[in-house]
């Protein structure tokens, strides 16, 4: 790979840290690199682009493997994006976040107010809820489920679930 001038060093790195900017993503400046951190239904993810791969960790390894599968034991998620002929890119750290999207664990959900989902046309069976209707979505009627998500209990429009 060719020497990168300190000018286009800059550039590229700004539209890294643009990237995570405009997504929210909190920075952790270390006085040798610079860290994202993400806050994901299975913990803490630390994102450390470097020059050309993604180093990401996931805190908690175990919960980690159960949704994404490769994970190694240390909770390692690396990334190279393309060979060593190329730098990393802003649209390499977007394809992370993106699969970060895809695999449901950023950004984090939000918290829905408490409503309550206990009132016809929505009903139990024992202590499992079938959600006809979604009360968060549209407080006065509900806003009518999609069929396959009814017996999960939980909303596809705006994935209200109970207990979270």
């Amino acid at each position: 790979m060719r020497k990168e001038s300190a000018k286009a060093k800059a550039r590229r790195e700004a539209a890294i840290a643009a990237v995570f900017t405009e997504a929210g993503i909190q920075t952790k400046d270390n006085s040798w690199r610079v860290e994202y951190q993400l806050d994901t239904p299975v913990g803490k993810l630390v994102v450390v682009p470097h020059e050309d791969w993604i180093h990401c960790k996931f805190e908690d390894p175990v919960a980690a493997k159960e949704v994404i599968g490769s994970v190694s034991p240390a909770g390692k998620w690396n990334h190279y994006p393309g060979t060593q002929q190329r730098r990393l890119t802003a649209a390499d750290v977007e394809a992370v976040l993106e699969l970060l999207k895809r695999y449901r664990l950023w950004p984090m959900p939000k918290q829905a107010p408490s409503v309550d989902q206990d009132r016809p046309p929505n009903f139990r069976d024992g202590k499992q809820l079938f959600l006809v209707r979604c009360f968060a979505c549209e407080p006065q009627y509900g806003r009518e489920n999609v069929a396959c998500a009814v017996a999960a209990g939980e909303c596809a429009s705006c994935g209200w679930r109970e207990g979270e």
